[in-house]
């Protein structure tokens, strides 16, 4: 059996490959000393970032319970556009299909000056993609006022929910995540569900809910909202129990 994860970075395993992160858990034995970066130069502090991260990804994890072969296409910052796109590409390769719709406002464009795409997931200069860059300083104006002048979420929402649709009619097994809260996505078939008090489904909702995210782990010192370890180990235990009971 082999499994394709698409998604943004909460898929990914966002959070689990940061600075922050490593130096709390190191210092407060909450990871392995194996990880320890302190006399490493830079760049062997990102493969072990990386490395830490890959291990402990609920992707990683579900391949471990089940046995079975698992791809983790999900990439940080991901639009649900590229989030799709990768979907279409990649269908034919796994037997399953996980994936985790991302926020709907981020967006996938071309950009005709530096011929290339982008997801775009903030209007802020200083962040990603455009990370103060004068050369994106253009697409930065235009998403933010993409934002004030065009964005609809209802109109966004019926996008997903064709391409959920089309997606359903193929002869695949698919299940469907979503980290923000969505009304709409209620009747979709094999939605895995997360429940807490404000929604039956929404991952994001649940983790903070239940303090699985690293600024709880960390007291505050690592003020990011990503699933932490044991987020990751509850995600891949869920995700079992619905592959476990098909």
């Amino acid at each position: 059996m082999s499994i394709g994860f698409f998604g943004c970075s909460f898929t990914e395993g966002g959070g689990l490959d940061s600075t922050e992160w490593n130096e709390y858990g190191i210092k407060h034995n909450l990871i392995s000393n194996e990880y320890n970066v302190e006399n490493l130069n830079a760049g062997q502090k990102i493969n072990v970032y990386t490395q830490y991260r890959d291990n402990h990804k609920f992707s990683t994890l579900v391949s471990k319970e089940l046995g079975c072969d698992v791809r983790n296409y999900a990439r940080s910052c991901n639009s649900n556009e590229n989030i799709i796109n990768s979907v279409f590409d990649k269908k034919d390769e796994h037997d399953i299909l996980i994936i985790q719709l991302s926020l709907k406002q981020r967006v996938y464009w071309w950009y005709e000056p530096l011929e290339s795409y982008f997801n775009i997931n903030s209007s802020e200069f200083e962040n990603y993609p455009y990370n103060g860059d004068s050369d994106k300083r253009k697409l930065q104006e235009m998403y933010a006022d993409h934002l004030y002048y065009t964005y609809n979420d209802e109109q966004v929402a019926q996008r997903l929910k064709q391409y959920i649709y089309l997606f359903n009619q193929l002869d695949k097994e698919i299940y469907w995540m979503s980290w923000e809260d969505n009304d709409w996505i209620e009747d979709v078939p094999n939605l895995i569900r997360f429940e807490s008090e404000n929604s039956n489904h929404a991952m994001g909702n649940w983790a903070e809910e239940n303090k699985y995210q690293f600024e709880y782990t960390t007291d505050g010192f690592y003020n990011d909202s990503h699933l932490d370890v044991k987020g990751n180990q509850m995600v891949a235990k869920k995700i079992v129990e619905v592959l476990n009971e098909r």
